[in-house]
């Protein structure tokens, strides 16, 4: 996994599609940014290039530079903002047809990963944070179809307002026609044509032949585990020893992989590790993909994502997309949900389910993750995936380079006791019939960080007609409130860990809950 995890919410406006590097693009037409290649004459600014340059007394002021930086080098304008908030290069563009699409494209370098630093650029207009410039030490590709709007002329800025440099360099502005607009390679019904997950998934990363004794014992039904030439048998071995599924990155290496596929315990393909953040083409994942396929397997792909404002420059590129915040022990836990829901608006069919936080402290300490999530709160997690529809969860990390489950006991008693009650309720969460339930505070605490309820509720009504609904409490808080919606008929339910029965009255019934409290209220058949 990516180990950068931070909650940010870009500028991505509603008149943007995203598209993935011009290496992909098929298009014509000139680029419309004057010096593009930024020359300039000797200690002058490049041509049609402008900095900011306003001089505030007590106030640090923005550094720029132009000329090779970055690895490689290349003509780049670079900026490294002081506190006078003018971090900013700029160039006038006309020539500009109101109502038209353009493909803007530039690449960015910053030469170390600082958390919650990210440039923005500017255009018709609207501004975009690029929060998704992870690559470091490299330059990064960017590239947006836009629509014009009513500009006729407009100004592309680059912009930074962090104590950080970042090199902007080869930008592009071009017009583009629907009929040249072409993504090379990708296949659009690729995430139409694969085998369905029929079970309700279980998994964790972090697994090799050494330990999946130890992930079994946990109660997990699949794993996700990298393998290569020496280790295909092994990892195979113990699969089929421990009856365990594994969702497993292909090698690329045509004897490998052809042997993975063969195996009944390949569950599917981990085609990607948030692309996103690395500006990885959709067309190449596309085209690895076709491998597979042309391979013979039908088996279904997985890509973890981070940002899912970016989701729909991959649709088509994965059948399950996993979101994996990790929000413990700084951030609201809706920050899973709330992203699961906006993937899901962009996600042109593909499953979202997520990945919940299993892992912190030891080597995660000081990057963000102090501590391991309590039982309660990767429950609550858990729960709230479900609730937001998720039909399988993995969890991060059994083990990686900071981190090793296997060190904290009491921690590993946590995680069987929550994955054997998930395993428990599997039935109910693959129903095929399922509504939200409303929910009304009580209480001081009227809604969650993201403005929903504080209690976060669905209902899923098996073929037998037993109903459940899960209820989630968002906040540290204690929470009072009313569950209402529920289907006619109903007089009681019973509540499935406690055993309480509440009243049903004009359709409602009232309860509290703890901190992270989940609730599963069952009626109907008995089982």
């Amino acid at each position: 996994m990516t180990t950068i995890k931070i909650i940010c919410h870009a500028c991505i406006v509603s008149c943007m599609a995203l598209l993935l590097m011009t290496a992909a693009i098929s298009y014509a037409g000139d680029n419309l940014i004057p010096n593009p290649d930024l020359t300039a004459p000797e200690g002058q600014n490049p041509y049609f290039w402008h900095h900011g340059a306003k001089v505030i007394e007590g106030v640090k002021s923005s550094e720029f530079s132009h000329g090779a930086a970055g690895n490689p080098p290349i003509n780049s304008l670079s900026i490294k903002a002081g506190n006078d908030r003018h971090g900013e290069w700029w160039c006038d563009i006309d020539g500009i047809e109101p109502q038209s699409k353009y493909l803007l494209h530039f690449v960015v370098y910053r030469d170390r990963f600082v958390d919650g630093f990210y440039p923005e650029v500017e255009v018709f207009g609207k501004k975009i944070r690029l929060d998704n410039n992870l690559t470091y030490g490299a330059w990064q590709d960017f590239t947006f179809l836009l629509n014009s709007g009513s500009y006729k002329s407009t100004t592309l800025r680059f912009i930074n307002e962090y104590p950080t440099t970042f090199s902007f360099s080869r930008p592009a502005l071009i017009k583009l026609q629907d009929s040249v607009l072409n993504v090379q390679g990708e296949d659009k019904n690729l995430q139409t044509r694969h085998m369905p997950i029929t079970r309700f998934i279980i998994g964790i990363y972090g697994a090799d032949a050494a330990n999946l004794d130890k992930i079994k014992a946990l109660g997990f039904n699949t794993v996700i585990a990298g393998t290569d030439k020496d280790a295909t048998g092994r990892l195979m071995e113990g699969l089929k020893r421990y009856n365990l599924m594994a969702v497993i990155p292909p090698t690329g290496n045509y004897a490998v992989d052809s042997a993975i596929i063969k195996s009944p315990e390949l569950l599917g393909w981990y085609i990607e590790d948030e692309p996103e953040g690395r500006s990885v083409p959709s067309y190449d994942i596309a085209k690895k993909i076709q491998r597979l396929r042309n391979l013979g397997s039908m088996h279904p792909t997985f890509m973890a994502m981070v940002r899912p404002q970016w989701v729909g420059a991959y649709a088509g590129t994965a059948d399950v997309i996993l979101m994996d915040q990790y929000p413990i022990p700084d951030n609201p836990i809706t920050w899973l949900s709330e992203s699961m829901d906006a993937a899901r608006g962009l996600s042109h069919g593909a499953s979202i389910w997520a990945v919940i936080q299993a892992f912190g402290g030891q080597g995660w300490k000081g990057k963000g993750w102090g501590r391991e999530p309590s039982y309660k709160e990767m429950k609550a997690l858990s729960y709230l995936a479900i609730v937001h529809g998720a039909r399988g969860l993995f969890y991060y990390t059994f083990k990686d380079g900071s981190y090793d489950m296997a060190r904290d006991a009491a921690h590993m008693q946590d995680v069987k006791r929550l994955i054997s009650g998930l395993d428990s309720m599997k039935e109910v969460f693959l129903s095929d019939s399922s509504m939200e339930i409303g929910f009304r505070s009580l209480c001081l605490y009227r809604a969650g960080p993201d403005g929903s309820a504080p209690v976060h509720t669905r209902l899923f009504r098996l073929k037998d007609g037993r109903l459940y609904i899960i209820a989630v409490n968002v906040l540290d808080k204690d929470i009072t409130g009313e569950l209402f919606n529920i289907p006619q008929g109903i007089s009681y339910v019973d509540e499935y860990f406690s055993g309480k029965r509440l009243v049903v009255k004009d359709r409602g019934i009232i309860d509290k809950f703890s901190p992270y409290d989940v609730k599963i209220y069952t009626a109907g058949k008995k089982d």
